[in-house]
């Protein structure tokens, strides 16, 4: 070993600063080599010093390594410090390491695997990110934060389990993962953050577990292939962009819980056909279900008064739509291009005011409004309403309702009649029970 200063000594191309009260040794710095066998102790005038840290940027961006093994006793791995090794393809970790600093591995981009050791407590920032070879990672449950951009953009990762003692998962943690196509998540997450699986082009499904309380913005946005998603009844709040461009999703069932849908929430979702707005949602906000271009009918409950900007635009193959009596205000291109829209429901007594161009390209001409029989003259004379072709007075408020109307009567199962309850999707003949006869007297079917 030779001396470099006063605590910096050289031996083997590894430089290191030695602590001679703790009798401790801390790699700062290397040669770039093809390998290193990083030593447990340094011998320097017959002392003996244990190497117990790596140091921040100590291997940073060596471009000839390819691998380190680094021994048992190592308790830290500093920020950075194997930042663009992108040529490293294997490290061995020991166990005996509790701390992996922010960007340790960052582009380390033909590292296949790595475990982590069991005394890891958190995954910090950046530290997995673009590692585009790694395919498989273990987290253990020591484990309690996966933060931001850890794992953005390890393209070769196809799954990952993350454990029960994570309670919280960062910003961005794996976005980009493009080949991931499952992934578990803990029972203890509260919260989805912001862009935390976003881009993952190859989820196919996933369970949201019970507890969690919030998807924040853009948390799956561009999860081209997700086509079934579980949201549990303890989900208070769908953010901006959530499910945005998630071209596959076909259907999702939105539990009552949740009480707010945000900005193009499920926006360019090209092959939703059916969703359920959930009672207690009182407003539909700007382009939430604009461009789903297979949605053909929504239900709308009670609770929502406003339907803001360009909400359903450019769904073009929405035939027809309800709107409840609380609503008075709809948005400017709201319902912009919907050029299949025909049967236009809408049971406000006055007339809710329009904005800019609502109604663009719809063909009002042949559309039917259907609107209570008392405001008949009030929609004939406001400004976009009476456009349409056809306004139809409903005589009560339960006349000429859809199959999602008649469904939202009853409040549960019991109380609905039994042919109609098991066959929703019913057609013009209905196989009326007697015991449901005075059931249905009361509607004069």
């Amino acid at each position: 070993m030779e001396k470099e200063g006063d605590n910096s000594y050289k031996g083997g191309g590894l430089y290191f600063e030695l602590n001679s009260n703790h009798k401790t040794a801390r790699l700062i710095n290397a040669f770039d080599e093809d390998h290193y066998y990083i030593p447990s102790k340094v011998n320097y005038n017959g002392k003996l010093y244990r190497v117990t840290s790596i140091g921040s940027e100590a291997f940073s961006h060596h471009k000839s390594l390819s691998f380190v093994l680094i021994p048992e006793g190592v308790s830290e791995i500093g920020d950075d410090a194997f930042n663009g090794c992108f040529h490293m393809n294997r490290i061995s970790v020991p166990d005996t390491v509790t701390e992996i600093g922010y960007g340790a591995f960052r582009g380390c981009t033909m590292l296949k695997s790595l475990n982590i050791p069991k005394g890891i407590k958190e995954i910090h920032s950046h530290t997995f990110e673009e590692c585009i070879s790694l395919n498989y990672i273990n987290i253990p449950n020591s484990v309690t934060k996966i933060d931001y951009r850890a794992f953005a953009g390890c393209t070769s990762l196809e799954d990952i389990d993350i454990p029960d003692s994570v309670t919280e998962i960062g910003w961005f943690a794996f976005t980009e993962c493009t080949n991931l196509e499952s992934i578990n998540i803990s029972k203890r997450i509260k919260t989805i953050w912001h862009s935390s699986f976003e881009l993952c082009k190859s989820i196919q499904s996933i369970n949201i577990p019970d507890g969690v309380e919030e998807i924040q913005e853009s948390a799956f946005s561009g999860c081209i292939s997700l086509r079934n998603i579980n949201i549990p009844k303890t989900l208070k709040k769908i953010e901006d962009n959530a499910f945005c461009g998630c071209i596959s999703l076909n259907s999702i069932k939105i539990p009552n819980s949740v009480k707010i849908l945000g900005e193009h929430a499920f926006c360019r979702c090209t092959t939703l056909e059916r969703i359920e707005i959930p009672d207690g949602v009182k407003e539909i906000r700007s382009s939430t279900f604009a461009r789903c271009t297979s949605l053909k009918n929504i239900y709308i409950p009670d609770s929502i008064t406003e339907i803001k900007n360009c909400a359903f635009s450019r769904c073009k193959n929405l035939e027809s739509i309800t709107i409840p009596k609380k609503v008075d205000w709809i948005g400017i291109c709201a319902f912009v291009k919907c050029r299949k829209l025909r049967d236009f429901k809408c049971f406000a007594l006055n007339p809710p005011l329009l904005g800019d161009d609502v109604f663009e390209e719809v063909p009002l001409e042949t559309a039917k409004l259907y609107v209570p029989s008392e405001a008949l003259d009030a929609y004939k004379a406001a400004d976009g309403w009476k456009e349409f072709g056809e306004i139809i007075p409903m005589h009560n408020d339960y006349e000429d309702l859809s199959e999602y109307d008649i469904r939202n009567v009853f409040s549960d199962e019991d109380e609905c009649p039994k042919s109609v309850y098991d066959n929703p999707y019913f057609d013009d003949e209905l196989d009326i029970d007697q015991q449901s006869q005075e059931f249905w007297d009361w509607f004069n079917l």
